[in-house]
């Protein structure tokens, strides 16, 4: 797998300086050979595209990619695994992929030997344009134990490898565990969500434990502006990056190092923004529909994420090609509804809730009637407590509108456990549309 690995990475440097028509060249005939086998060899896609009459063959260009159906995580997890793989697999060659499941019932993959060597090699490319090179440790936090997860699943001299310069933090063991490791092991870089690095932070800095790194990389959650200081201040580095994917599809987009955006690793995924079904203008805020272009034990094509981005159309400051994204707006599911019909997106949540001083932490949640609490922890530090939740209280009352809004200081939030942590949640039981 190491040769393969490398090859893989090797690709990816080189594609990553290509122009926008050489990447598009790509992943023309990679969508092809993709939907060609899905529609032939997945049962789930055969019957898929019968039902509405589509060739898998008779894909000619991206555009035609609009002639397939969308495919939402629901449908998914009705279908069973047997029947979203392909035939001939060789089931105990590949590595189960298991989505956290924290808005709704996991989602089980396979991953093929192929595959993991792509997801390796992607993460290894955006590593290095990090400044993490093969002299570096790098602590990776993981939901369970290590031997679930795809970067552990490599054997021979790769394995050898990353296991010398890779150690796992798993969620499974206690953050006094994790903190321990770090001391004695001393990573130049740590990957994980959000979450967990403000609860190492909090927690490091109760034990009086030092943390410095060169790098640190947020995952698997929306990096809001008041963590990523933290970070930065915390770890005594200005290279704080957000990453993003998701299980049923892989690495999807990496925040660039000139901080000009998310490129999308276009080689490999194709990512198409939506509304109601359809392609947004440029610019404009759409719903996330991404089609893997490499895994074919367990193809995922046209998957609705239910992230909402904005696509832009512009060369970037650091001479890559690959195209990006800009303005994270967090999941559909999360939009906020308020009395007037309207949606606000977790990103003007965030926005409004940081322009507040002395906040260390914070939460929105929003229940089934449609009633707002925000949950703040404020910094040790605050000269004025009440005025700080005063101000809160009133900005949120201006977007919020009509709509009911407690504020209330807590103690903490959200250490994380096996699933995501969410800055906002909405549960409201209202059709949504975004702003």
């Amino acid at each position: 797998m190491l040769l393969r690995t490398l090859a893989d990475l090797a690709w990816l440097k080189r594609c990553e300086r290509l122009s926008r028509e050489q990447l598009e060249r790509i992943q023309t005939k990679r969508l092809r050979a993709i939907v060609a086998h899905a529609g032939h060899n997945v049962p789930f896609y055969r019957k898929l595209y019968e039902s509405v009459g589509v060739d898998p063959d008779g894909i000619e260009s991206l555009v035609d990619i609009r002639k397939l159906p969308i495919v939402t995580k629901q449908q998914f997890r009705d279908t069973p695994l047997t029947e979203r793989t392909s035939v001939g697999t060789d089931v105990k060659s590949c590595r189960t992929r298991i989505t956290s499941g924290s808005t709704g019932i996991p989602v089980s993959v396979l991953v093929e030997p192929s595959a993991v060597a792509r997801r390796i090699a992607l993460e290894l490319r955006r590593w290095t344009a990090y400044g993490i090179g093969p002299r570096d440790k790098v602590c990776v936090v993981i939901p369970g134990e290590h031997r679930r997860t795809y970067i552990w699943s490599a054997s021979g001299l790769l394995g050898f490898i990353i296991k010398r310069k890779i150690r796992t933090l798993s969620l499974a063991q206690g953050i006094h565990e994790n903190a321990e490791l770090i001391s004695k092991w001393k990573p130049t870089a740590i990957v994980g969500p959000a979450s967990y690095h403000r609860t190492l932070i909090r927690f490091c800095e109760e034990a009086g434990q030092d943390l410095c790194l060169r790098v640190a990389i947020a995952n698997g959650e929306m990096l809001d502006g008041i963590t990523r200081k933290l970070m930065t201040e915390k770890y005594q580095t200005d290279r704080v990056f957000e990453t993003w994917g998701a299980g049923e599809l892989g690495a999807i987009a990496w925040e660039c190092p000139a901080r000009s955006g998310y490129h999308i690793n276009a080689e490999s995924v194709i990512v198409e923004l939506l509304r109601d079904g359809k392609a947004v203008a440029l610019g404009e805020p759409g719903e996330l529909c991404v089609t893997n272009l490499h895994r074919r034990a367990t193809p995922a094509i046209r998957y609705l994420l239910g992230d909402v981005a904005t696509l832009v159309e512009q060369d970037c400051a650091c001479g890559r090609g690959l195209p990006l994204l800009k303005h994270k707006l967090g999941r559909l599911v999360d939009y906020v509804m308020i009395r007037n019909g309207a949606s606000i997106s977790p990103f003007r949540v965030m926005q409004m809730i940081e322009e507040v001083p002395g906040l260390a932490q914070y939460k929105v949640t929003q229940d089934r009637q449609g009633c707002i609490e925000v949950d703040v922890v404020l910094k040790p530090d605050s000269i004025s407590p009440n005025l700080t939740l005063q101000e809160l209280a009133h900005k949120s009352r201006q977007l919020f509108g009509g709509t009911p809004v407690a504020v209330e200081q807590v103690d903490s939030i959200n250490a994380p456990g096996k699933g995501k942590s969410r800055l906002v949640e909405s549960y409201s039981t209202r059709s949504s549309s975004s702003e």
